[in-house]
């Protein structure tokens, strides 16, 4: 059997990472703005409200359509702010607009350096990100004869460390024999940029885009049994899709979604409706054990 499987917000909790992108990301506007951290306090203020009242239309942005929604987790929270501060700044909305000036480029800039200090902190062991069962659970999964593949937009390099820190024999994809290999920079937040191929799946307002090329190509190459992720958009979507599609070696691929505090109802209900029989909420790792061992051919 053949396990796919996301790892941050999966196999980490990405709620002290998250705490530490967002401050940076504060901390760097506030260098910036005349009236410094109230200023910015202010300013995201609006922001938040806004995306809030209407997550569906905010998010993580491929181009210029949402890849992931605002109210997915909490990395993509800080995206979409930035994103949302960006769209304000275009609307010559005075606040955003000087903040923006003094960055001397767009908010997204700001929040990727922000995300990189933050990711640079937990390299250096002042974070330690990794659930406390995700190594036993990778333990007796692969001793139960799984082969893991933990496919992330994290890079191969930082999800390395953390596995091999943790004593689990963790290889890079196509860097020799393993059953737990690690493909990072999936960019599973890419979708396409043909009009003529863009797909979504309706989960009442969202609309769930599915046409993500490189994160398909992955799926198509490893044909999973079954695949886990914590943000139905980035890392389910696309398989459901594809096992509608009756995509070869992916037509019975079944769902596991770890759910977690910021998991949205609508994702839930969703999966509920639309994947009932070859999906399961995980609320801890070793509940994804008998999961696995059902029967590939369930439907």
């Amino acid at each position: 059997m053949k396990l796919l499987t996301d790892f941050d917000g999966v196999l980490t909790d990405i709620a002290p990472e998250a705490r530490r992108y967002r401050a940076a990301f504060e901390a760097r506007l506030a260098l910036l703005a005349p009236g410094g951290a109230a200023e910015v306090a202010e300013i995201l203020g609006a922001a938040e409200r806004a995306c809030a009242e209407a997550p569906h239309a905010h998010g993580w942005r491929s181009g210029e359509r949402i890849s992931a929604f605002f109210d997915e987790d909490l990395f993509i929270r800080v995206h979409g702010l930035a994103a949302r501060l960006d769209d304000d700044a275009d609307r010559d909305v005075a606040g955003p607009r000087r903040l923006r000036a003094a960055a001397g480029g767009a908010f997204k800039r700001v929040a990727t350096a922000a995300y990189a200090e933050a990711m640079a902190e937990t390299a250096s062991g002042a974070v330690r990100p990794l659930d406390p069962d995700a190594a036993p659970f990778l333990r007796a999964t692969l001793d139960a004869g799984v082969d893991v593949t933990v496919v992330s937009n994290s890079s191969t390099e930082r999800i390395l460390a953390l596995l091999r820190a943790a004593g689990l024999p963790a290889v890079a994809h196509g860097a020799g024999a393993g059953r737990l290999r690690v493909r990072g920079d999936a960019r599973k937040f890419e979708l396409g940029d043909d009009p003529r191929g863009f797909r979504a799946l309706a989960a009442g307002a969202y609309e769930v885009a599915v046409d993500r090329p490189r994160y398909e190509a992955i799926l198509r190459d490893k044909a999973p049994d079954a695949v886990m992720g914590d943000v139905f958009s980035l890392d389910l979507a696309a398989p459901l899709a594809l096992r509608r599609d009756g995509a070869a070696g992916l037509d019975r691929v079944r769902l596991l979604l770890r759910r977690r505090p910021y998991t949205p109802a609508w994702a839930l209900a969703f999966l509920a409706a639309e994947a009932s029989g070859f999906w399961t909420p995980v609320d801890r790792l070793p509940d994804a054990s008998a999961f696995l061992r059902r029967p590939s051919s369930a439907t």
